[in-house]
């Protein structure tokens, strides 16, 4: 598979290098490798099959998809207390529209709110496509 719009980040720090790569139209950093200043030192002198100190490798069923997103909005119960993350958490997934995965972040001043005189909460979802 070949990525037209793949980016690569290289972090050198004094106790260690994160190179992350990352799939823009998926919007995932998919690979993430933490080397030590040795590790670092041997590939930059060209050294190759150099053991990483971590690779994380994540989301492969998103890379070369492109991502999409828009909130969801749904009411809360009558007896719900402002701010209430559970009971937002579990309507967010029960109203999730199939093929779509809510972020159930619930932090922002956005995240509850009144209409009608009644309690919503919104999250944002996300689908790759």
């Amino acid at each position: 598979m070949e990525l037209s719009n793949a980016k690569i980040s290289i972090l050198v720090n004094d106790d260690r290098t994160t190179i992350d790569v990352k799939d823009s139209d998926a919007a995932i950093t998919f690979l993430k490798i933490e080397l030590t200043p040795e590790q670092l030192s041997q590939c930059l002198s060209r050294l190759v099959n150099v053991k990483c100190e971590s690779a994380i490798v994540c989301d492969l069923d998103k890379v070369g998809k492109k991502h999409t997103n828009k909130k969801l909005e749904f009411k809360m119960p009558s007896e719900s207390m402002y701010k209430d993350v559970d009971t937002a958490t579990k309507l967010a997934k029960e109203n999730c529209p199939d093929g779509w995965e809510p972020d159930l972040y619930f932090g922002s001043q956005e995240s509850f709110f009144y209409k009608d005189g009644e309690l919503w909460a919104e999250c944002t979802i996300r689908k790759w496509i």
